[in-house]
């Protein structure tokens, strides 16, 4: 995760500020030292270890969606200023057609 994302997170639980997006329960096995650090992290900015898990957890979705490598295949889909763009057959179309098909589309 970058250091800045890490910032905004920071200064997000120093705010004490609250996400308007809709949450869900996902029950996971974190481990025991995990566990006692989140309760630090919860008590220090004044949060529930729920809360710091659910925001440290949508950062560590994000960034690993950004991370997602394009690799290129051997089919040009289309040329843009004279450079054949070929299709992505690495991981990201089909983390985008699974995510569409969840999202109901």
């Amino acid at each position: 995760m970058s250091n800045s994302r890490f910032r905004e997170i920071l200064k997000a639980w120093t705010k004490n500020a609250a996400d308007t997006e809709e949450l869900e329960t996902l029950e996971v096995a974190v481990k025991k030292s995990d566990i006692q650090k989140l309760q630090a992290l919860a008590e220090v900015f004044n949060q529930t270890p729920e809360a710091i898990t659910s925001e440290l957890l949508h950062s560590a979705v994000h960034e690993i969606v950004e991370a997602m490598p394009y690799v290129a295949g051997d089919k040009v889909i289309r040329v843009e200023d004279g450079l054949n763009i070929y299709e992505d057959v690495g991981p990201t179309p089909k983390y985008l057609q699974i995510l569409k098909q969840k999202q109901g589309g």
